[in-house]
């Protein structure tokens, strides 16, 4: 899992330390970085693993505004695979005209190298770290994106494994789209794509996507199933079935014809069985948004409970009451710019002697003693 983020001049992110848990609530007021921290977590992973070039969303304007540094800087910690990882990604600008380049990107698996791409030149360790592999590379993109899966690099590709499997979303269910004409093997941030998503989980994940469905039938009153539905050549279309009564027959309601909250809540089961597996790290944004109290209590607890049994990570920014009093109080952290500039990860830390749930507290602005 995710043990440390570091973040060094971006937007907000100045000099920025992070020490996630397993289970992790981020709390704060608007503007102080919540988002902006989970954003950059997943850029990190679609630039060093899925490709992205550092044009599309590194240094220009993303450098912190109020400084004058020309290079950005990010670490990842990771445990795992019975090791520790620790990532490293630097970007300036170089040439002229100017333009992104990695400077240095490199991987460390137990405090020895297992990857290092500084100045154009790659160098590729094996499981021995042994340097037995140096190359010259575009040094405007990710090396480590390109590097295949090898006998003697198993250490490097539990690495890779782990980063591209990081999922970050932040559901908009008036994005997510009932039609279908391909799989994908990854949800976007706001789940637009999440019929390509579930039509690939149809066929590789069909456990998870039963228990997924059993569990929805508990929250959305009537619902039956959930099917990919064949609509015509390579196309397909999410529908739920849903009965009216003991007594009816189910109709079938594509995934526009249902409510903001019940597309909410078929994303929040399905990411709960289907992204909460061993070794994984789910970052969800507002996950409470569009649906009601009563539902929000249920899914929690399901996902703290699985969260446990697969040994995985979930990384949490809410403001919900119910979210507060459940996970504040045993390691929530606040994100502040106490001095109006850079973000602050800090520990929950309100009076001890204050009588008021962590929600209360919160209310009030004293999470901070």
């Amino acid at each position: 899992m995710l043990t440390r983020f570091y973040a060094d001049n971006y937007r907000c992110l100045v000099t920025f330390e992070f020490r996630p848990r397993a289970k992790q609530l981020v709390i704060g007021t608007n503007g102080t970085g919540k988002s902006t921290a989970l954003d950059v977590l997943s850029l990190v992973r679609d630039v060093s693993v899925r490709g992205l070039t550092c044009a599309d969303g590194l240094v220009g304007r993303t450098k912190t505004r109020w400084q004058q540094v020309e290079q950005q800087r990010f670490e990842l910690d990771v445990t795992g695979n019975d090791t520790e990882y620790r990532y490293t990604l630097v970007v300036d600008e170089w040439g002229s005209p100017r333009r992104p380049r990695i400077k240095l990107e490199k991987v460390d698996c137990g405090g020895r190298p297992a990857f290092l791409f500084e100045e154009g030149k790659v160098h590729l360790f094996n499981d021995r770290h042994e340097d037995k592999v140096q190359y010259e590379f575009d040094w405007h993109r990710s090396a480590l994106a390109t590097i295949a899966e090898r006998w003697d690099n198993k250490k490097l590709t539990w690495f890779k494994r782990w980063l591209g499997n990081v999922v970050h979303v932040q559901i908009n269910p008036w994005a997510m789209s009932a039609r279908s004409e391909r799989e994908s093997r990854e949800p976007t941030k706001d789940l637009s794509n999440f019929a390509d998503w579930f039509r690939h989980l149809k066929l590789e994940s069909g456990r998870a996507v039963f228990e997924a469905i059993s569990e929805l039938a508990e929250a959305i009153p009537g619902l039956v199933g959930l099917e990919a539905k064949e609509a015509g050549l390579d196309v397909r279309v999410v529908q739920a079935e849903i009965a009216a009564g003991p007594n009816v027959a189910p109709a079938a309601y594509a995934l526009h014809d249902l409510s903001e909250g019940q597309r909410t809540l078929i994303a929040l089961y399905v990411l709960m069985h289907c992204a909460v597996t061993r070794d994984s790290t789910l970052l969800i944004d507002e996950p409470d948004n569009f649906i009601a109290l009563p539902e929000v209590q249920p899914w929690l607890m399901k996902m703290l409970d699985r969260t446990d049994e697969q040994g995985a990570q979930v990384i949490l920014v809410s403001h919900h009451p119910e979210l507060l009093n459940q996970l504040a109080g045993q390691g929530g952290v606040v994100f502040a710019r106490p001095d109006g500039l850079q973000t602050r990860a800090m520990p929950f830390e309100p009076p001890g002697d204050s009588g008021l749930t962590p929600a209360e507290i919160v209310a009030r602005g004293w999470e901070r003693a």
